[in-house]
């Protein structure tokens, strides 16, 4: 087994092995020849974290047990594949697979089974001023591929929209009216969270606060060159009036803050302190400069995947005082969210919703 991954303490004071939310995994017994370092690199673009096994068994135990919470794309070969995908396919952390092999037709054959489109039960969902509408299906083996570049090409394509629709919400609910509830279970859970971000949010700013952070990103990314010359891009340029435009990036900080943010990590949000101030300060200035418009209100939609567990949470949420603990991106066109939405797929228990939020400007 081979391992291409940051390994110093300086990550570790996160708690966390990799500071992101998904795993890229390639399992293949001649994997550590033919993943070579401009191969790595490309990937490396893509999901920074990467992990090679040649054997399945040793593979099959690391996604089982270190993975448990975040999401693996697996690539695989064909041999390696029709072993290792039945075993795993139930696993609610596998994400997608990608089979790369020399020949087509064989690996096509058994991956029929776990290519079907199998529509979920559609219903409408109103949960207060939050319409959910079950839409779509399950799709896991994404691709038989046998070029490396299309391989690479077919996963940043599908990773675009993974990471924007196929993210997990953090939501805390507060139930004014259980006060069994006040200092324990979901009330503790929102008072705490609640808290946190006020804390974050009127932290005084220090000339060290950037350097922190980027000093921090700079190590974990040391061997992704994309994301270092964003990162020296970030910290030559970066001012408090541009939070809204560098956090919908394809970057190192939409990836890491929303993990942040949903995980509730202490030490990784604390890094990001003043991003998260300054992205509420401009957020609210756009909030006010709306209140004048005519349209008293704000109707914007977003396709996300979502489990059971987490449906029936906001349908009993109703009356209740509910907070997504992470900032969600969104549109105001209806269609625009369905037709980006359709890249994620339902898998264990789960499936795509949709969010239409109507918000009182008043």
């Amino acid at each position: 087994m081979a391992s291409t991954q940051p390994s110093s303490s300086q990550c570790e004071i996160h708690g966390l092995e990799n500071l992101e939310e998904y795993y890229l995994v390639w399992c293949d017994k001649l994997a550590n020849n033919v993943v070579k370092e401009n191969i790595e690199q490309k990937l490396r673009t893509i999901i920074n974290y990467l992990k090679i096994f040649d054997n399945i068994e040793i593979c099959e135990k690391y996604i089982r047990e270190n993975i448990k919470n975040l999401k693996v794309i697996l690539i695989v070969s064909d041999q390696f594949g029709q072993i290792i995908v039945p075993r795993l396919q139930d696993l609610s952390q596998l994400m997608a697979v990608y089979v790369y092999c020399e020949e087509k037709q064989s690996s096509e054959q058994w991956t029929q089974q776990f290519q079907k489109n199998t529509p979920s039960p559609v219903h409408f969902i109103p949960v207060g001023k939050v319409y959910i509408q079950v839409l779509f299906f399950n799709i896991q083996v994404k691709g038989v591929l046998t070029q490396i570049d299309e391989l690479i090409e077919s996963i940043k394509h599908d990773q675009k929209h993974r990471e924007k629709y196929d993210e997990t919400i953090s939501i805390s609910i507060f139930d004014p009216s259980n006060k069994e509830k006040s200092t324990t279970g979901l009330n503790s859970s929102f008072m705490y969270q609640q808290l946190l971000t006020d804390i974050l949010i009127q932290m005084e700013s220090t000339s060290a606060d950037k350097k922190e952070l980027v000093d921090a990103c700079q190590f974990f990314y040391k061997d992704n060159g994309e994301q270092l010359k964003i990162l020296n891009d970030f910290d030559q340029t970066y001012s408090s009036n541009q939070a809204l435009w560098w956090y919908p990036r394809e970057s190192f900080l939409y990836r890491l803050l929303n993990k942040a943010l949903r995980i509730a990590n202490i030490d990784l949000l604390f890094l990001f302190r003043f991003f998260i101030r300054d992205l509420h300060k401009q957020l609210g200035e756009l909030y006010r400069s709306q209140q004048d418009l005519d349209q008293q209100t704000l109707r914007v939609y977003r396709g996300q995947i979502m489990s059971n567990d987490e449906i029936e949470q906001m349908k009993s949420s109703t009356g209740q005082l509910l907070s997504m603990n992470s900032f969600l991106s969104t549109s105001s066109n209806r269609q625009v969210a369905l037709e980006f939405a359709t890249i994620s797929r339902n898998i264990d228990g789960r499936d795509m919703c949709l969010l239409e939020i109507s918000a009182d400007k008043t």
